[in-house]
């Protein structure tokens, strides 16, 4: 009666020790998982930040040159104007 007893809970420690070496291995992954899942989204933060920056120099240059063009455009007319004045 006692070696069954003892067969017994060899047996049962034997399959929750086997359960709970599951769970680590479960959470373990899950931990993975949940690390991949974050450096994911911090690189797409940082992939539109990069981009907006981008951006933002890209509408910048061009305002620049929309602001020289009015500015040679501008010159141009008063050159005219007062060529028109003096004659």
């Amino acid at each position: 009666m006692k070696k069954t007893l003892l067969m017994l809970a060899v047996v049962t420690a034997t399959f929750t020790a086997a359960q709970a070496q599951d769970v680590k291995e479960n959470a373990k992954a899950t931990g993975r998982s949940a690390k991949k899942t974050m450096n994911a989204a911090g690189d797409k933060v940082d992939r539109e930040a990069t981009e907006a920056k981008q951006d933002v120099k890209q509408e910048t240059r061009e305002a620049k040159q929309d602001v020289k063009r009015a500015a040679r455009k501008t010159k141009r007319t008063v050159k005219r104007t007062a060529r028109k004045v003096t004659n």
